[in-house]
């Protein structure tokens, strides 16, 4: 059996439902030269039965015989892996036809390029795209089709990365299999993507951004980072871990650590927790920014009565909504 030269991995569980428009998809790829590996987290519903319904040899099927969590099934995929880039895609999220033709073709003409990524289409539980996702400046999130990233080299893509949260959907990049030998394994953080592609660029890659969508995000109830608290521990942990030289990039270290220990303060807050571990993260947040008004507002929040915590958070949220305005 030839090598192929590149590993496609879905790691899955229990998302039957979406799982053959994912792989779909994939097998509708232009480019044809690659493995398409499915990795069951021991699902209990019909997935099996759904991989095994396509006739296709590029399709290998491995199930685990327990759930080994997230993290270690997608470290699995890359055990499982064969060619020379990697590229995942979730089980409930889809490729355009020529993601890996474009991506493939990136990745051949520029050596030191370690990761490319693409605009990516948002599209409703039903498939039904409404909105794309394209970088222009640094550390804003655009939601407008008319707005796409200049295309070309990020010879600085830590910088990229640490401005542009979430700036390149893993489930829209193509990936060296030579950066995941060079710094290991993913970590076991609800944002593993996001810490992956800051240790490829503190290892020196390059990024590679294609200003064009080549790939379909869906949005729904079923989405794993709707779990606040979860998020906010992992996005701490990422970054109480490092400290940059760069004094741009230490800025915004600090400023996102800012804001995740007072979202974490409200997520105990809100999930009714300890008031004290809510307040010493307020604390910590008016530590690094003595003049960030969430996190004074949510300390004097968590001095109230339960119920009129609630009463105020539902009420910041329904002006803040009716005036266009986002939490930070």
């Amino acid at each position: 059996m030839s090598t192929p030269r590149v590993s496609v991995c879905i790691p899955t569980f229990n998302r039957a439902g979406y799982l053959a428009e994912a792989m779909a998809s994939v097998l509708a790829q232009t480019y044809g030269d690659f493995e398409l590996i499915i990795s069951d987290n021991a699902s209990t519903d019909n997935t099996g039965e759904v991989a095994a319904s396509f006739n296709d040899s590029r399709v290998r099927y491995y199930r685990n015989p327990v759930n080994i969590g997230m993290a270690p099934n997608y470290n699995r995929c890359l055990e499982l892996a064969r060619g020379e880039y990697i590229a995942f895609v979730c089980d409930d999220d889809l490729w355009l036809p020529d993601f890996l033709a474009r991506t493939v073709e990136v990745l051949d003409h520029h050596p030191r390029v370690g990761v490319v990524g693409c605009d990516i289409q948002l599209m409703d539980a039903g498939g039904k795209p409404f909105a794309l996702v394209s970088r222009r400046h640094a550390g804003k999130r655009r939601l407008n089709p008319a707005v796409t990233c200049a295309e070309g080299p990020r010879k600085n893509f830590l910088e990229f990365v640490v401005l542009n949260p979430c700036g390149i959907g893993f489930m829209a990049s193509l990936i060296r299999r030579q950066c995941y030998r060079q710094v290991g394994p993913f970590e076991n953080v609800i944002c593993m993507d996001w810490d992956m592609y800051m240790r490829i660029g503190e290892a020196g890659w390059w990024g590679y951004w294609i200003a064009r969508p080549l790939a379909r995000y869906r949005c729904h109830g079923q989405m794993g980072s709707n779990d606040r608290l979860r998020m906010a521990q992992d996005v701490i942990k990422i970054y109480e871990s490092r400290k940059f030289g760069n004094r741009r990039l230490e800025r915004e270290r600090i400023a996102i650590l800012c804001t995740n220990y007072a979202s974490r303060g409200l997520a105990r807050l809100e999930n009714g927790g300890d008031n004290r571990e809510a307040r010493a993260d307020f604390y910590r947040a008016i530590g690094l920014n003595f003049f960030y008004a969430r996190a004074w507002a949510s300390l004097a929040i968590s001095f109230l009565p339960v119920s009129w915590q609630d009463v105020l958070r539902h009420g910041v949220r329904k002006i803040r909504r009716l005036c266009g305005l986002k939490f930070r």
